[in-house]
């Protein structure tokens, strides 16, 4: 028996066994998605670990030229804090990128709600450190595309 969706015709090769129900694509058009969701944990977590350990960039200068640059500004206070204090604030965001991307590597259920919340890291990252480091917005930028675009699109779940 034939069925319509949105006007297209879905036969039972189109039928979606796992859930029941019909899909308007097949499965090799998310599978991309759950690939580029990987690629960004896998990301998150080997910057996270070179920035836990001082391998790359020095974290207490960045803060530093991120309290400078933003200095007469709204965000004075908490760059201030930040840079004072740069241990706890580093080891906090790298945990939380540790996880998200474990967690996006591994597929588990929570991956887009672990998604959400590294663009919201990246967005305050973005909005903390554009004065002092302009390319940050290009490259968070890339990244946060790359998460909407694992995101955005067939509603399937990204966990399997």
């Amino acid at each position: 028996m034939e069925k319509t969706i949105l006007g297209r015709s879905v036969t039972g090769a189109d039928r979606d066994l796992t859930s029941g129900s019909f899909a308007l694509r097949g499965r090799r058009h998310t599978r991309w998605r759950e690939w580029l969701l990987r690629f960004v944990g896998l990301a998150f977590v080997l910057s996270a670990i070179i920035n836990t350990f001082g391998l790359g960039e020095n974290i207490p200068q960045i803060f530093a030229a991120m309290a400078e640059a933003n200095k007469q500004t709204r965000m004075d206070g908490i760059s201030a804090l930040i840079a004072s204090h740069h241990l706890p604030a580093l080891l906090i965001a790298t945990s939380f990128m540790f996880v998200t991307g474990v967690t996006e590597i591994l597929a588990l259920p929570i991956a887009t709600m672990a998604a959400i919340g590294q663009v919201v890291l990246m967005l305050v990252y973005v909005t903390l450190l554009h004065r002092a480091f302009p390319e940050i917005i290009l490259t968070d930028g890339l990244l946060m595309l790359a998460i909407a675009i694992a995101l955005i699109g067939p509603k399937k779940d990204l966990t399997r």
